[in-house]
């Protein structure tokens, strides 16, 4: 699939961040969202998703509240559940709204309570199939890795994500693509120029294969299919091309503005999101 998202007012997809994980947003992310808009001309919806297992938990007749000062106060309601997590949307929806207005781009907040699969797929369903998800969440534990995996194989109407580690950095530098498959290069290239685009970026092309075979062939089909176009650089095999952390790290020392990468390879293992992000050092975008 084209890594694309729909241009505002086409009613047709948008960059959707998603919100409600209760921590902080990591900031290379709220950035990688409106650097994605920027590139495709698109809106920004915070989505905030309010877990029901939350509230179900707490309507459990054995729940009781555990004060700071360490004694226990009677069960939850669900409005006083509803008020506190409604606080929480409120700030986190400023914050993307605030980022969003500060570059011009159009924003509009909503909020839903269904599982996290179940609220994306409602989303990108209204307005599909051109949709962006941005986990503004840093992704950096098992259980994010887990459920990153989970929407990917579960949320229809998205061409890709955008996620990043607590570590993540956003700044000038190259539009790095790591190919792993030739069947979605040409696709890759032409967001990652459009992401480019936005500051006169460069982009790199850094070839990742199972083998010294697959990577002489994916080499070869490289330069077949890109032929001579000229702001591509296709970076030299690294000589640890085959050991995956070691060519992260190299990846990161090229200081990258934002990684396109595929779920499930090589740079990007599925339900190890969360490692590889940490040694990237920046954003991914995950494209299908």
């Amino acid at each position: 699939m084209i890594a694309h998202v729909a241009e505002a007012g086409e009613d047709r997809g948008r960059v959707v961040v998603r919100l409600g994980a209760f921590s902080p947003a990591s900031p290379a992310a709220l950035a990688a969202a409106v650097h994605v808009a920027q590139a495709f001309q698109s809106e920004i919806e915070g989505l905030f998703i309010e877990d029901p297992e939350v509230f179900a938990a707490a309507a459990h007749p054995g729940v009781q509240e555990l004060t700071a000062a360490g004694s226990l106060q009677p069960r939850f309601s669900n409005e006083t559940i509803s008020h506190d997590i409604g606080h929480f949307a409120v700030a986190a929806q400023r914050e993307v709204a605030d980022v969003a207005k500060a570059a011009g781009i159009a924003f509009t907040a909503r909020v839903v309570r269904d599982t996290l699969a179940g609220g994306l797929t409602t989303a990108c369903s209204e307005r599909g199939p051109w949709n962006i998800i941005v986990f503004a969440e840093p992704v950096a534990s098992v259980d994010r890795s887990e459920e990153l995996s989970a929407v990917i194989a579960n949320v229809w109407g998205t061409t890709g994500y955008v996620v990043a580690g607590r570590a993540a950095q956003w700044r000038k530098g190259p539009i790095l693509v790591a190919v792993e498959d030739a069947g979605r290069l040409s696709g890759m290239v032409r967001a990652a120029h459009r992401l480019a685009a936005v500051w006169g970026d460069e982009v790199m092309l850094v070839v990742a294969g199972a083998d010294d075979i697959a990577l002489d062939w994916l080499e070869a089909e490289i330069r077949l299919t890109l032929g001579e176009r000229s702001g591509v650089t296709i970076l030299p095999r690294q000589s640890d091309a085959l050991a995956p952390p070691q060519l992260r790290a190299a990846m990161s020392g090229l200081k990258p503005r934002l990684v396109l990468a595929r779920h499930g390879g090589l740079i990007l293992p599925a339900g190890m999101a969360a490692g590889a992000l940490a040694e990237v050092k920046c954003p991914i975008f995950i494209v299908h």
